[in-house]
């Protein structure tokens, strides 16, 4: 039996250290104009006083605080009050602790625009960026493993899935993990992954949007 088989201290760990950490904010810049322009402003649209968004492999925290900034600028632009919650899960701990410090360097920073950074964020003493304390409102953190455990029991309007959660599952597991998140996904909610997410074949629910591959519709099949 080999060292990762007899210790799953050991295994957990591994698992932690295949998982990739991707840091940027608005990264895959045409997947938030797309977001801006059309599908907040869609969702905002919607009867639900909440809208529910899951962020899976969330790392440090950018992708969140990303949709969390342009909730507030659509918002704003609309003169809509519609409520903004959002799951933020990770398997690592200390990607999970970054993401609730809210504290970046000012690269990853560097597709914002100058007058979002001066809005949202303050510059501390060490030349980084810290998030303000309201784009943290609303943000649910928690350790969690999308491979082995049950996805947040929500129904979501907007899932995210775009740091590899999926890549470097067995092909077995990719099947029965996706049906579990687009299970938590509301009828015409919106899937987002990455562009190297690899996705089963067989999903007809999840048709690609118009303008951009890696954001699938949920639409309900007919019995």
């Amino acid at each position: 039996m080999s060292a990762l088989g007899e210790s799953p201290e050991k295994l957990k760990q591994a698992k932690i250290n295949l998982a990739v950490s991707i840091s940027r904010f608005f990264r895959d810049r045409q997947i938030w104009k797309i977001l801006e322009s059309r599908i907040l402003p869609l969702l905002m649209t919607r009867e639900d006083p909440v809208l529910k968004v899951w962020s899976t492999g969330c790392s440090s925290g950018e992708e969140v605080y990303s949709l969390r900034l342009l909730w507030d600028v659509v918002q704003k632009r609309m003169g809509n009050a519609k409520d903004l919650q959002i799951w933020a899960t990770d398997i690592n701990p200390t990607m999970l602790a970054r993401a609730r410090a809210g504290v970046y360097p000012p690269g990853s920073l560097k597709d914002i625009p100058q007058e979002w950074q001066s809005a949202y964020f303050s510059l501390i003493p060490d030349g980084k960026r810290a998030v303000r304390d309201f784009l943290k409102s609303g943000i649910h953190w928690d350790l969690r493993n999308v491979w082995e455990e049950e996805p947040p029991n929500e129904c979501f309007d907007l899932v995210f899935m775009r740091n590899h959660v999926l890549t470097y599952a067995r092909e077995e597991f990719r099947g029965p993990v996706l049906a579990g998140i687009v299970e938590r996904l509301r009828s015409h909610g919106y899937l987002v992954i990455g562009a190297h997410e690899k996705l089963p074949a067989s999903f007809p629910s999840l048709l690609p949007d118009f303008e951009n591959p890696m954001i699938l519709q949920k639409i309900e099949q007919p019995p």
